[in-house]
């Protein structure tokens, strides 16, 4: 588990699929990460490959974030080792009532720190859609730069941000 200042970002379980499911069916994540509408096996299938898996193989996956003193899940922030990027993949996504409030820096800058001082790992990267502005600013914020378009498996065009 990671805290921070408002913050507890712990690993996901199946428990966790509705909320995973609300998340994943929210306009943002449709028109920034998957137009697909999700089911929720589509969630527990994400939990267990971008949680359970991730963490056997990575010793890193995607945290749960939850709001410290609501005790309530808001979002979700974490690594990922995708196979076709060189480096750990930082990605994050927030239900709409908690997003302009700082907390995707917060969780984020918190899975930066874990990722420097529990693995060691000296470079991030980060993936985002081009029209995906919000996503940008943050990652700038956070000392992201962006490196180079790519073509993922998908044959979708993105933009890939590196952080040394």
């Amino acid at each position: 588990m990671i805290e921070s200042k408002r913050l507890l970002l712990k690993k996901m379980t199946l428990s966790n699929a509705d909320f995973i499911l609300q998340l994943m069916n929210d306009p943002e994540w449709e028109k920034f990460i998957s137009s697909n509408k999700k089911t929720l096996q589509c969630a527990k299938d994400f939990i267990t490959k971008a949680g359970t898996q991730s963490y056997e193989q990575h010793k890193f996956g995607y945290f749960l974030v939850l709001h410290k003193d609501q005790q309530i899940p808001i979002g979700i922030c974490g690594l990922l080792k995708r196979n076709y990027l060189q480096q750990p993949d930082l990605g994050f996504a927030f239900i709409p009532s908690f997003r302009k409030q700082g907390y995707a820096y917060e969780a984020a800058f918190a899975v930066i720190e874990y990722a420097i001082n529990i693995h060691k790992i000296k470079t991030l990267q980060a993936i985002t859609k081009k029209h995906n502005h919000k996503s940008i600013i943050l990652l700038n914020k956070l000392g992201f730069h962006f490196k180079k378009n790519i073509i993922l498996p998908s044959s979708e065009n993105i933009e890939l941000y590196e952080k040394i």
